[in-house]
């Protein structure tokens, strides 16, 4: 490379020489008005002719040439972090639950019974309470407000034909993993495109299903401490008892005749649980 420079620099030379009708007896050669040494000199280049023909060379990888760019690049991301947060979670949560049910499964139904906690003969979950002390709210600069206990009714009472679980908590979903359609690549600079968002997906879709896990404890722990405390203040009064209405049939057919029930009994929560002042 730098002898095809010299080269190319004398054929330049001799042509300013055959210009200008000058001979290099007669006439001293007179300094250039560059410093060729800074061409002659320069180091070799980084790339040759190879890699200009070649695609997958380093000049075109170092430089991101063929990668993908725009909506593309914007569609081949989301796809593959999309699919790597959905597979991610999936998988977390699965090893999550199965820990759960073969280390914990035993403490925790001893610990979460909530039958005992139900009402109308099991088929009324109470109210979940939630108790805070120490209440201070600054409403405004002309306002301070505080109160030593704060109370809320953070769910409504419902009915149920099953007592709740602590499995209806813990356990996380699992939902089907299913790739993306219509999706191609082009070159190698896409596949690594898709691979590096995939990885960072599922990353993030295993930081999902712990996060997940601990919310779900929480509020397990939350709502079986809330049903406790409703009994506790609705024992002294403090806040009703939710009031359901019972209607009972010895026999009842449907309008067609097709059906027939015998022993009916209909079950309607008419009133939920609110707080009252103490008498």
């Amino acid at each position: 490379m730098i002898q095809g420079t010299l080269k190319t620099v004398s054929a330049v030379l001799l042509l300013i020489t055959v210009a200008t009708g000058a001979t290099a007896q007669s006439t001293p050669q007179q300094p250039l008005p560059v410093d060729i040494r800074d061409v002659v000199n320069r180091p070799t280049p980084e790339f040759d002719r190879n890699d200009i023909v070649n695609p997958d060379s380093r000049f075109y990888q170092n430089n991101g040439t063929f990668a993908a760019s725009g909506a593309r690049r914007t569609l081949i991301e989301n796809a593959a972090r999309g699919v790597g947060i959905r597979a991610g979670f999936a998988a977390e949560a699965e090893q999550i639950n199965a820990i759960v049910m073969q280390k914990w499964r035993r403490i925790l139904d001893q610990h979460y019974n909530f039958r005992p906690l139900l009402m109308q003969n099991g088929v009324v979950v109470p109210p979940v309470i939630t108790r805070i002390q120490g209440v201070r709210e600054l409403p405004s600069s002309r306002l301070l407000y505080s109160a030593q206990i704060q109370y809320e009714i953070v769910k409504e009472p419902r009915l149920s034909t099953l007592p709740p679980s602590w499995m209806d908590y813990a356990l996380l979903p699992i939902r089907d993993v299913r790739p993306p359609n219509n999706v191609s690549f082009e070159n190698n600079a896409e596949k690594d495109l898709w691979r590096s968002a995939a990885r960072a997906g599922w990353d993030e879709g295993v930081r999902e299903a712990r996060l997940a896990f601990v919310d779900a404890f929480n509020v397990l722990a939350r709502d079986y401490a809330g049903m406790q405390l409703f009994h506790e203040l609705a024992r002294s009064g403090f806040v009703s008892v939710p009031r359901v209405d019972i209607s009972r049939q010895a026999t009842r057919i449907d309008e067609n005749g097709r059906r027939a029930f015998v022993n009916e009994q209909a079950v309607r929560l008419v009133a939920g649980s609110r707080f009252r002042l103490r008498n």
